[in-house]
């Protein structure tokens, strides 16, 4: 099992520097992790323990690092939560694996075991996952507060919430962050958004238009409108214009809302027709004004092709838009489904900017678990699959294949040895105590503790997204031979 020295070499490099950019995260898990203080090149500063915040913001060179650390993000951006369980993951595979290679193993062997094995670890999962069957289930208040770093206000803004819509997956987009208020929970989805006239009453029953892009004459080139035949164009061109916003009254609209800008004009004569307008709203929004509407998102160009019963045919009534004046914004509520928005306050920009990103986190996880089930918190649910790759290993004769099954089980004991770790305990220790898969380390005390009654518990869809990403991480930089610079 020959390797070049050049390979052990790029490997070690590799490891170490991941192991550099992952420490910070190691530190900050559990709910006795530690905070990190980030300073950027301006003196600003956020105080966070929030795993894909700290890799975001940390200043990385090496390649490799940079490339861990953008595949550890993608949990994030996949299922909201369980950075700092990849992070911690791909650093215990590879440094295991770098063990394995310094014995004389082969990379490419022990990269298709380590694939073996966390498929083993994914079907695992899935058996010991506890589903949900209802939204008053003790175990989602739970799995919140523990995404929401056990802030109980927080947790119950996000249950009163759920309450509400009765589907977790619409919590997360309705999350915003302004000082100077209580915290609470919004009926309706909220815009922080002022429009350009003020419109001293409420509309109920507004049969509202979606805009996607600029409602204006149709853009010419500088060089053809300073011709007389570019003049006339441009001039029929907001002709054009104003007769489809005259189409857009006739067709009962009383509200306007659109992603971009809305030529002055135009805009002008909905606000005399006592027609609500909106303009320049975010993309996520103008989708759950759809959602919630029913209408249908147009644009300028169709608009202006459309007869009156078209546009009618686009067009659904919200049930309501209610201005939220101390807020600087604007409630919808709609026929199709319901909406609740949950304002977090602070008193200053770090801590609002932090709850904010809590509460979207807790939301997330919240929604995952209510998509897949639920598993025992603390790493403890990795210690318990232990057996089940034991019995892999053990059906396996090629050494190579082992091995590979052996930096699977260092990872399924590095959760639970870092959580205990950053609670001041012995990890070894108090492994011997549990004597039941149900058991875990109440972290205060270091006694045993039942975790499904504790509510330490993590969602199924985290921890296997963590295991594909970190496993796949892991094969990545174990299968890389070269650094070299592209053109």
């Amino acid at each position: 099992m020959s390797k070049t020295l050049n390979y052990t070499d790029i490997l070690a490099s590799n490891i170490a520097a991941i192991s550099s950019a992952m420490a910070p995260v190691r530190a900050s898990i559990g709910p006795k992790g530690l905070d990190v203080l980030l300073v950027d090149e301006l003196g600003s500063y956020s105080c966070t323990n929030d795993g894909v915040e700290i890799l975001s913001n940390i200043k990385i060179e090496h390649p490799a690092a940079k490339l861990a650390v953008e595949a550890a993000k993608s949990q994030e951006t996949q299922v909201g939560d369980g950075t700092s369980t990849v992070a911690i993951l791909c650093d215990s595979m590879l440094q295991a694996a770098m063990d394995k290679v310094n014995t004389g193993a082969n990379p490419n062997r022990l990269a298709q075991a380590l694939e073996l094995a966390a498929r083993k670890v994914q079907t695992e999962l899935k058996a010991s996952a506890m589903q949900v069957n209802e939204l008053s289930d003790p175990a989602l208040r739970a799995i919140t507060k523990i995404a929401a770093r056990g802030d109980e206000d927080l947790t119950g803004l996000i249950l009163e919430a759920l309450y509400i819509v009765k589907d977790a997956e619409k919590l997360a987009g309705s999350v915003f962050a302004q000082s100077g208020h209580k915290s609470q929970v919004l009926e309706g989805h909220f815009i922080k958004k002022r429009t350009h006239f003020n419109y001293s009453q409420n509309f109920e029953q507004a049969p509202l238009l979606l805009v996607q892009g600029p409602l204006e004459p149709e853009p010419m080139s500088s060089e053809a409108v300073n011709t007389d035949e570019g003049v006339r164009k441009y001039e029929n061109n907001i002709q054009a214009l104003m007769e489809t916003a005259k189409k857009i009254i006739k067709s009962g609209v009383k509200a306007v809302i659109s992603s971009s800008s809305m030529f002055a004009r135009v805009e002008e004569y909905f606000a005399r027709e006592g027609v609500f307008v909106l303009t320049h709203v975010r993309d996520s929004d103008m989708r759950i004004l759809e959602e919630i509407s029913g209408s249908v998102v147009t644009t300028r160009s169709k608009l202006i092709n459309s007869d009156i019963e078209s546009i009618k045919a686009l067009v659904n009534p919200l049930d309501s838009i209610k201005q939220m004046e101390d807020l600087s914004g604007y409630s919808f509520q709609g026929p199709k489904s319901s909406r609740a928005s949950i304002l977090v306050s602070a008193q200053t920009p770090t801590i609002l900017e932090e709850r904010q990103r809590i509460t979207i986190d807790a939301c997330r996880s919240l929604a995952a678990a209510t998509n897949l089930g639920y598993v025992l918190g603390e790493g403890v649910c990795e210690l318990n699959l232990i057996p089940a790759l034991q019995e892999l290993k053990d059906q396996n004769q090629d050494e190579e294949t082992q091995m590979g099954i052996e930096i699977m089980l260092a990872a399924l004991n590095s959760i639970f040895d870092q959580i205990v770790g950053n609670a001041g305990f012995n990890s070894a220790e108090l492994k011997a105590k549990l004597k039941n898969p149900q058991l875990g380390i109440d972290l205060d005390s270091g006694s045993v503790v039942n975790l499904v009654e504790a509510g330490i518990l993590d969602p199924l869809e985290v921890k296997l997204s963590a295991f594909k990403i970190a496993t796949e991480i892991a094969c990545q930089i174990l299968r890389i031979n070269m650094i070299v610079q592209a053109r």
